[in-house]
């Protein structure tokens, strides 16, 4: 009787092994990753500065960015803050696209349905590019806490287009708190903030345009 080599048993135990693999629990383990998107403010009423709408396009054209993240914020992950110096990593829970450019998408939304205008272009536009104003938002807080809270803390300056000089520079502080604590209800806390911050962009800018 002719034995079988070394070679050949170690092939024959591991096709046994990967036969019998899902009888002791060794299956592959499901993806629990979850993708959340900040949305923009839908409610043209409660998001119109002053409740006014023209319902026309304004003409103004606007320039939104750069915008700058803090780099503990700069990752695919969600990030909690659970104390003033400790934040919390998520690996299930992500962000479907880029934070920076979910934040600038969103904000680029709000501000043309607040200042009707459909010209807000994202940085980096083209070099021939007329704007009436730009917006450059450095971003110092954007995350949910652990106790069912949401924080935005931007400093933005409103510059002349054509320019470059500051007309309006603010910093801007708010909190939002959540009816939950899950991550998709937090999310949605983050959206608000945005349509917080983007009223305010605007109203800073419509300030300027009434003193022309």
């Amino acid at each position: 009787m002719t034995r079988p080599s070394p070679l050949s048993l170690a092939l024959w135990l591991a096709a046994i092994c990967a036969a019998t693999a899902g009888c002791f629990g060794l299956r592959p383990k499901p993806d629990t990753t979850r993708f959340f998107v900040l949305t923009e403010a839908s409610d043209m009423t409660t998001l119109a500065a002053g409740g006014k709408t023209r319902g026309e396009n304004s003409g103004l054209k606007l320039g939104l960015g750069p915008l700058a993240l803090p780099a503990y914020l700069d990752r695919p992950q969600i990030v909690r803050r659970v104390s003033p110096s400790r934040l919390e990593v998520s690996e299930n829970d992500r962000w479907g696209e880029p934070l920076a450019q979910g934040f600038a998408r969103v904000v680029a939304t709000n501000l043309s349905r607040l200042l009707e205008t459909d010209d807000v272009f994202l940085y980096p536009w083209r070099a021939n590019t007329k704007l009436d104003y730009t917006i450059e938002i450095d971003v110092i807080r954007f995350e949910p806490s652990a106790v069912g809270s949401a924080e935005c803390f931007a400093r933005w300056i409103v510059r002349d287009g054509s320019t470059k000089r500051a007309l309006v520079a603010r910093e801007t502080h708010l909190t939002r708190h959540a009816v939950a604590t899950t991550t998709e209800v937090l999310v949605g806390a983050l959206s608000e903030l945005l349509a917080d911050l983007s009223r305010e962009i605007a109203s800073g800018i419509e300030s300027l345009r009434e003193g022309d």
